[in-house]
């Protein structure tokens, strides 16, 4: 395929027109991407960043705004199947990001795996934090009405609890 080593993720970017991390959790991709002799350090107007990690959505939107600066397009493709999966080559890949950075890269990850979803412009991470509160106000007025009951139903009434 072509591929050869590099000694630094800044290295790497500087020759490469895609990028593509896949690492264990937000502060090695954070790492990787903005430390020293990261990614961000030889990376060009141009390239596309792919981070396949499954992270925190908050450090997948500020990795985005933060390459954008450079001039560089991000997409946040997080892969599910594990090991077995990725093996057989048929993991999964949810996509977020522009739908034209994802069709200009669909052959690099067709090659990676058989399976690919494009969730639109980080929509997932948006539809996530829109309902999030939601879901927090929906639990808490169950529990308090659960409480209530369960109170009543042993002679403590509601506004003494």
């Amino acid at each position: 395929l072509g591929a050869k080593a590099a000694a630094t993720p800044a290295e790497l970017a500087a020759k490469c027109d895609v990028i593509i991390t896949m690492l264990p959790n937000s502060p090695h991709v954070e790492s990787v991407v903005c430390g020293p002799n990261g990614i961000l350090e030889g990376v060009r107007p141009g390239s596309i960043y792919i981070d396949m990690s499954s992270i925190s959505p908050v450090v997948s939107k500020k990795l985005c705004e933060i390459v954008a600066k450079k001039g560089v397009e991000m997409l946040d493709a997080p892969v599910s199947g594990g090991e077995p999966k990725a093996i057989d080559g048929t993991m999964s890949i949810m996509v977020g990001g522009k739908e034209e950075v994802f069709e200009s890269v669909k052959d690099v990850l067709k090659a990676i795996t058989r399976i690919g979803y494009d969730a639109g412009k980080f929509k997932a991470t948006d539809e996530a934090y829109e309902k999030l509160p939601d879901c927090c106000r929906y639990r808490e007025i169950e529990g308090v009405e659960t409480g209530d009951h369960h109170g009543e139903h042993h002679g403590v009434h509601h506004q003494q609890m």
